[in-house]
């Protein structure tokens, strides 16, 4: 049996049936807080081992070429209007874009398929976060979201604008802004030490570059202790930080430098005080 949190309230016993009329109705959300009897954890309903047995389809036998794909005119896009009430005739977002199916990897598993609005809304409610990997079966290989045009700020302003006013002001790409950093960062889980090299600092997380060969067994959801050195102005200072993200810094997965994205659980209030101010002049000079 299942539970869902919902405003503040949890519901439930609830059959895994129940779960996905609740969710086909709308009556519950993709990145509504699920508790499921077998896991003993609560996840996003998009993570429920239930959905992607229930949600499945096959892929296209097609293959995209001059004489099957139909060009999208002005008066096609405006067509998109009927889709939702809500919606402004002069909408830019092409019709292939709403219809694709998207996956997206989490802890080493595909979850999914997604509408482009359902990726939309979970960005907008941090079930999912721009470093996050994301697929659709026109690519080769897994993506960063922040890497694809599909989720540029252009395209995001568009859709909140029109398909999904209801996310108004909460919706941002990234709510803090970041500084570079390049100074050694220490990180170890109470068993194992891996040293680092900062990418990018903010009052709220950072990206660290792991200097090891070869895999670090850590997932997102793994909390760790964050050492970081000093380097110009920005002073020594701990922190115990959630793993976000795990990903490969060139397309080379082979090869490639392994990075962790974390956001961090306790920061001390000073250092938060301090990295903000700093970020948000280094943000006006720019």
């Amino acid at each position: 049996m299942n539970y869902v949190f919902k405003n503040g309230n949890v519901l439930g016993p609830l059959s895994d049936q129940k779960i996905i009329e609740l969710l086909e109705t709308h009556s519950i959300e993709i990145n509504d807080f699920v508790y499921s009897e077998s896991s003993k954890n609560w996840l996003p309903a998009f993570q429920l081992p239930l959905l992607s047995k229930h949600y499945t389809s096959a892929p296209p036998t097609i293959i995209p070429n001059g004489n099957n794909t139909i060009a999208m005119s002005d008066s096609e896009i405006k067509k998109l209007s009927t889709i939702n009430p809500k919606t402004k005739s002069d909408i830019k977002i092409p019709k292939d874009l709403l219809e694709k199916e998207w996956f997206v990897l989490r802890k080493h598993k595909k979850h999914g398929p997604f509408k482009y609005l359902d990726v939309i809304k979970m960005l907008g409610t941090n079930s999912l976060f721009d470093h996050d990997y994301i697929w659709n079966r026109d690519f080769k290989s897994w993506n960063k979201i922040s890497d694809l045009k599909a989720f540029s700020s252009y395209y995001i302003n568009q859709v909140k604008h029109t398909y999904l006013p209801e996310l108004g002001n909460i919706f941002f790409r990234r709510k803090h802004n970041r500084i570079p950093y390049s100074a050694k960062v220490f990180v170890h889980n109470n068993e194992t030490f891996w040293t680092g090299t900062g990418n990018d600092l903010s009052p709220a997380g950072t990206s660290i570059t792991m200097e090891c060969k070869g895999d670090v067994k850590l997932l997102p959801g793994d909390t760790v202790n964050l050492h970081f050195k000093s380097e110009k102005n920005i002073p020594t200072f701990n922190v115990k930080a959630e793993i976000v993200s795990k990903w490969y810094k060139d397309q080379n997965f082979n090869n490639s430098p392994l990075c962790y994205s974390f956001k961090f659980n306790n920061i001390n209030k000073n250092i938060e005080d301090f990295l903000s101010q700093l970020c948000s002049e280094e943000h006006k000079a720019a």
